[in-house]
């Protein structure tokens, strides 16, 4: 047999209804393959053709709308109903309703069959009078999901229509064509079936035809042999009671047989129901466990604290496990008291009660169900009856669930090995279910995986206060450019080259500033200058390399990056200088090149910069803004691979050593005022002839633009042309 999915073989209609179905199709649509047809609806023919088995709701419709793909015929169902009443279909049943009991007695007995065959759909007599009888048939939405309901209010007048042509077909089957059937709809849930049927002379007529015939020849007979005529008519009459008899116990035989079956039938389809009943609770127990830990585990993956673990752990024990509170106490770092430290409840106004409580562990108690000692133990408990356990408990115990007015609870360890974390409580307050020992199972491997997580969750948390006590001291972006994983891999004498951009930047004339401060002044000084203006250079993709007393080396792997801390950090220092009321200048270096970073030092004491004639020149270009009194100095390296030129001006031309002909130095005041650029770019072209050794055009010109444009750097060369 193929695969079945059990979604689509609840218990609502009985796979018996579809015998005439299929003797319909066979005989008069002997095209049609029903297996393919069951398939394609989600149910093996082989299922569906056994008279034990049952189908949902949505099996029924998805098969009739199979059909009617196929069979395009509107009075489908009333034929099908109409062709069951028939010895195939019917059984022993058969004889007796065609022969012994009359439309009126089949009318008021049979719709009491179809408890048997349907669960979700109830067929009731609301009306009997003299050649009348009206059915009423009505949807069972309780215990039904809202599909269900759809699929089956989709599915009615089919059902209806089915139901009319089995009611006219017992009519037919008896010789009358006059009986009347026809529905009445109320709603989609609701309808009417209305019967008409003309009065029968004898109900038994069938059965008075063979005593009759008995009577008469045997009353022929006798007259003929014997004188008397009263002899010959009392043998007749003795014939014709010894074959009523007969038929009479032949009916009765066969009412008996069916009667039988029926009960056979009944009982092993309720052995039936009852095992799949026990065997549905069970797997739903499976499925609901599994889902329980599946969520729980999903919860205690995606958290990103103790805290949001704890309690997305008892949000989630609360929802998929349909406990009315589930409470977590955690034991506090000096293992004296349990602490609730996450709480969910069903109704909220019974879950403030506890947020504020802790529990002492260290109780003087010898009694296994008291919570401190689920701690102590590692023992779980299940109180089914907190009325009858409240008594053993002390004073504020017996407030807390009094107030909480809980009915039963669980109470299982938070334990991994040998270490044990907390407790964790769920109990009920108003729901009806009761606790069992199989929750009290779930919630103990709930126990372990809280535990895990908690004990995973705090290693991690260590872990990051290690890593974030060390990344104060060795920068952690450079161990990761190196290629290691953490300090512990790095070995000396192992480096990378890299093209990188360096920064350095130092306070000016911090050594007359310095002179007039005890050495803790100096110390709070820098530090509180650091705080404020050292976080531009990492808020910036940036990465200190070393503080140099009080200047700071920083490495980018952008030259954006690198321009645009330079920017903020100028002007965050003005901020500084504001809040502090001081006057503090800052000259910065920027270039870029190749540097070679790696692990510096002997086997005993290491650390992680960069070598190279980059940051050699870059720490000349920092010394060189004190010389033109500018703030920020970088070369050609960076101005020609940058894409806004706008703020940047050419001031000087050096011949550095170990590089061939000239480097160009260049001023980058990005963060200056708008009054400031337009000074600054109205001297760019003087200040270059400076630079380039062709000033004799500007001595005539040199006391207006000192009057007028004053410029550090121009008044840096005329000073120098002067002397």
């Amino acid at each position: 047999m193929d695969s079945i999915d059990y979604n689509l073989t609840k218990q609502h209609f009985s796979t018996r209804i579809y015998h005439s179905y299929f003797n319909f199709l066979s005989t008069n649509y002997p095209s049609i393959n029903l297996s393919e047809l069951c398939l394609r609806a989600g149910l093996p023919l082989e299922y569906v053709r056994n008279s034990d088995g049952w189908v949902s709701i949505e099996f029924n419709y998805r098969l009739m709308c199979e059909v009617r793909k196929t069979v395009h015929d509107a009075n489908f169902e009333y034929k099908v109903g109409a062709s069951s009443f028939s010895k195939e279909i019917m059984g022993s049943v058969y004889y007796l309703m065609k022969n012994v009991m009359s439309l009126a007695a089949v009318y008021d007995n049979l719709w009491k069959l179809t408890k048997y065959f349907n669960k979700v759909v109830t067929f009731k007599s609301v009306e009997r009078s003299r050649g009348k009888r009206v059915i009423e048939v009505q949807i069972v939405e309780e215990g039904l999901s809202e599909q269900d309901i759809h699929f089956l209010k989709m599915s009615m007048d089919g059902i209806i229509n089915n139901s009319i042509g089995f009611y006219s077909g017992f009519s037919k089957a008896k010789g009358i064509d006059s009986t009347n059937v026809y529905s009445v709809k109320f709603s989609d849930s609701k309808y009417h079936i209305v019967i008409k049927f003309p009065l029968e002379s004898f109900v038994f007529l069938g059965q008075f035809l063979l005593p009759a015939s008995v009577f008469v020849v045997a009353g022929c007979v006798s007259y003929f042999f014997s004188d008397s005529l009263f002899d010959g008519f009392l043998f007749s009459s003795v014939c014709c009671m010894l074959s009523f008899i007969y038929g009479i116990k032949r009916n009765a035989d066969e009412l008996v047989d069916a009667v039988n079956l029926s009960r056979d039938n009944l009982n092993k389809l309720d052995g039936q129901y009852k095992n799949l009943v026990d065997t549905k609770i069970s797997l739903q127990r499976k499925l609901l466990e599994a889902q329980a830990m599946n969520e729980l585990t999903n919860t205690l993956i995606q958290s990103s604290s103790e805290e949001s673990l704890l309690k997305r752990a008892a949000d989630s024990l609360t929802d998929v496990l349909d406990f009315d509170r589930v409470v977590i106490m955690i034991a506090d770092p000096t293992q004296k008291y349990l602490n609730v430290s996450a709480i969910s409840v069903q109704e909220p106004k019974l879950g403030g009660v506890l947020e504020n409580f802790r529990l002492e562990i260290d109780i003087k108690s010898e009694d296994p169900s008291k919570v401190s000692n689920i701690f102590r133990s590692g023992r779980s408990i299940l109180v089914k009856d907190v009325s009858a356990h409240i008594a053993t408990l002390n004073v504020e115990s017996q407030m807390v669930l009094s107030a909480t007015k809980s009915t039963a609870f669980i109470g299982v360890p938070i334990r991994s090995g040998n270490e044990t974390y907390g407790v964790l409580l769920a109990d009920t307050f108003y729901s009806s279910r009761g606790l069992s020992e199989e929750d009290c199972q779930i919630l103990e491997i709930a126990g372990r995986q809280i535990s895990i997580a908690l004990e995973k969750q705090r290693a991690k948390e260590d872990v990051e206060k290690l890593a974030n006590s060390y990344s104060r001291f060795v920068p952690f972006e450079t161990i990761k450019l190196l290629g290691f994983r953490g300090v512990q891999d790095i070995k000396m004498g192992q480096g990378i080259e890299l093209n990188l951009t360096v920064v350095f930047c130092d306070i000016r004339g911090f050594t007359s500033i310095s002179e007039y401060m005890s050495p803790s002044e100096t110390m709070f000084f820098l530090n509180s200058y650091f705080e404020y203006v050292a976080p531009i250079f990492t808020k910036n993709n940036g990465i200190i390399d070393k503080f140099m007393g009080d200047g700071i080396m920083a490495l980018f792997v952008n030259k954006e990056d690198a321009l645009r801390a330079a920017s903020q950090f100028q002007t965050t220092l003005k901020e500084y200088n504001r809040s502090n009321k001081k006057n503090v200048k800052v000259g910065m270096g920027v270039h870029c090149g190749k540097v070679l970073l790696g692990a510096i030092g002997y086997e005993d004491r290491m650390t992680i910069s960069v070598v190279s004639d980059t940051v050699n020149l870059t720490s000349r270009l920092d010394g060189l803004t004190k010389k033109f009194g500018v703030d920020i100095l970088c070369t050609d390296d960076i101005y020609l691979n940058v894409n806004d030129k706008k703020d940047f001006r050419l001031i000087a031309q050096l011949n550095v050593r170990g590089r061939k002909g000239v480097t160009n130095v260049y001023e980058f005041f990005g963060f200056a005022s708008d009054e400031e650029k337009r000074i600054k770019l109205g001297n760019s072209s003087l200040i270059e002839r400076f630079a380039s050794g062709t000033s004799d055009e500007i001595l005539a010109r040199e006391d207006a633009i000192l009057a007028h444009k004053p410029d550090p750097v121009l008044d840096y060369y005329l000073r120098n042309k002067v002397s």
